[in-house]
């Protein structure tokens, strides 16, 4: 059994390339006369947003949109994406329409490598950003300004524990009290594993995985796979480096049902 774990919802970004393919139209339903208009995008995992197994939120905004077809290419795979995207986005074809962005890639994608390749929401009309969180909208802000993508969400993560084996392993139970066992502070987290397998119940472990722990730390830094400039540069990321050491912390200390 597992006493903790980290749940992270991995932020996205959808974005609108200069070079998509084909007669879409505007992405507002905006085309002249009411023209019949596909609008495609492109997707990675399990966004949740189609008709057949998710939200069905394509058919609520065919539904408003009568003039609008959606049509989403999905890649289960998010490196396989990222890498085809940035092929595709080279040679300024095979674009969907709009694309969705693993916010992890949000910092390469406004780098003055890539900067130029969007379209800039913050002039062509049509999207809020007010009402969007300041620093979403910032993170997908170029240098000189333009704003290449729109938030999906804010990332949020998640601890969730188990009361019961806390209790059994002389740890707090109430959720404000456990919350500030490693407010802040990974190390902490660690600190408080370490409290855990003293007394812990046979069987059990503190997290469930030292990778489910690295992709929660490296989710929560600032600075993650590119530097500030957009590049990839994991080598020289403190943030990699944190996520890294924290997980092999975890590990050494059998702190993880599994590696």
């Amino acid at each position: 059994m597992i006493a903790a774990v980290a749940v992270v919802a991995t932020g996205t970004a959808l974005l609108t390339g200069c070079g998509s393919d084909g007669d879409s139209g505007a992405a507002d339903g905006g085309a002249a006369g009411g023209e019949q208009i596909t609008l495609r995008i492109g997707t990675f995992g399990s966004f949740g947003y189609d008709d057949a197994t998710g939200a069905k939120l394509y058919a609520e905004y065919e539904k408003t949109h009568p003039n609008i077809k959606i049509e989403e290419s999905n890649v289960a795979d998010g490196q396989k994406y990222w890498d085809t995207l940035k092929l595709r986005l080279s040679r300024d074809s095979g674009l969907a329409d709009i694309q969705a962005l693993e916010v992890g890639y949000i910092a390469e994608a406004t780098g003055p490598a890539m900067a130029d390749k969007w379209t800039d929401l913050g002039t062509t009309g049509g999207a809020d950003l007010g009402a969007f969180l300041d620093w979403k909208v910032k993170q997908a802000t170029t240098g000189d300004g333009k704003v290449i993508g729109l938030g999906t969400d804010i990332g949020p993560m998640a601890i969730c524990y188990n009361k019961d084996l806390f209790a059994q392993a002389k740890l707090p139970t109430d959720r404000t009290e456990v919350a500030g066992l490693w407010a802040g502070d990974w190390a902490k987290f660690i600190e408080t594993g370490e409290a855990y397998k003293k007394n812990a119940p046979a069987g059990t472990a503190f997290h469930d995985s030292a990778s489910g722990l690295f992709n929660a730390v490296i989710s929560s830094q600032p600075v993650q796979y590119a530097n500030t400039k957009g590049e990839l540069d994991y080598e020289n990321s403190p943030g990699v480096k944190k996520a890294w050491d924290t997980a092999v912390a975890a590990a050494k200390g059998e702190l993880t049902g599994k590696p």
